[in-house]
């Protein structure tokens, strides 16, 4: 989700967009290996903040967000993920690991 947006706002912003994609190759292995500790997570049950706070992707998702909307790009996906983020900052989860936010995906069904 975010790397396909994160590229938009790479193209939008003038920069080289091929360039951007070597960097994220370079880093893909911690991207899978966060990925994996956050589905651990979330088979676990266990929110307790051993990696990434969810606050973390709450002001994250709100500046990928605002920066698409002042490029004057399509926000729906980044919209999508701050929203989401949001509501689990509201539902009181900001202090747990990055994966609670499925709890509030969960409550949505």
């Amino acid at each position: 989700m975010h790397a396909v947006g994160t590229r938009v706002v790479v193209h939008n912003d003038g920069l080289d967009v091929a360039h951007y994609g070597t960097i994220i190759n370079k880093i893909a292995p911690s991207f899978g290996e966060f990925l994996q500790h956050e589905g651990q997570v979330i088979h676990s049950g266990d929110f307790a903040i051993t990696q990434s706070p969810l606050r973390i992707s709450i002001d994250a998702t709100r500046r990928i967000a605002q920066h698409a909307r002042d490029s004057g790009i399509h926000a729906a996906v980044p919209e999508l993920a701050e929203t989401l983020f949001r509501q689990a900052e509201e539902a009181g989860y900001a202090d747990e690991e990055a994966a609670a936010v499925v709890k509030v995906m969960r409550a949505n069904r």
